[in-house]
């Protein structure tokens, strides 16, 4: 989302992420036709951030409600696993800045939160970072 609002819109974009230098730990599973199907919408070359694809997926649902444990589903479709490094430096581009800091807001009400963090008035939000830097935003997502 910050990649296409940087770059296909020219959106002023920050992604905030107390963690944003380490590498991203989940696995991501894909089913091939979606990713083709995004990859043919948006053209960012999706498909060079595969790991691994497979042209059906077996699905394991036992050792519950009575299914033994190698009974397995086959479905024919496609399944892909994607390399979560690829991907990430596919979608890094200098238009998005990354400030590495966290911010510390719980939501209590309708654009209410605790501790004074977030605030909004009719220009925007304001954002307090644990650092204590401060960010204006109109948009936060």
């Amino acid at each position: 989302l910050a990649y296409l609002l940087a770059e296909r819109h020219g959106r002023s974009v920050c992604i905030i992420d107390p963690a944003a230098s380490r590498p991203w730990p989940n696995n991501y599973g894909v089913w091939l036709e979606e990713w083709e199907g995004l990859e043919e919408k948006l053209q960012l070359g999706l498909r060079e951030c595969l790991e691994v694809e497979w042209e059906y997926t077996d699905c394991y649902f036992g050792g519950s409600w009575g299914i033994p444990d190698e009974e397995r589903f086959r479905m024919q479709r496609g399944y892909g696993r994607v390399d979560r490094a690829k991907l990430r430096e596919r979608l890094r581009t200098s238009s998005v800045r990354v400030i590495e800091d966290a911010l510390d807001a719980e939501v209590v009400a309708t654009n209410v939160f605790t501790n004074g963090s977030l605030l909004h008035d009719a220009d925007g939000s304001t954002l307090t970072l644990a650092s204590g830097r401060r960010v204006r935003a109109r948009t936060v997502v």
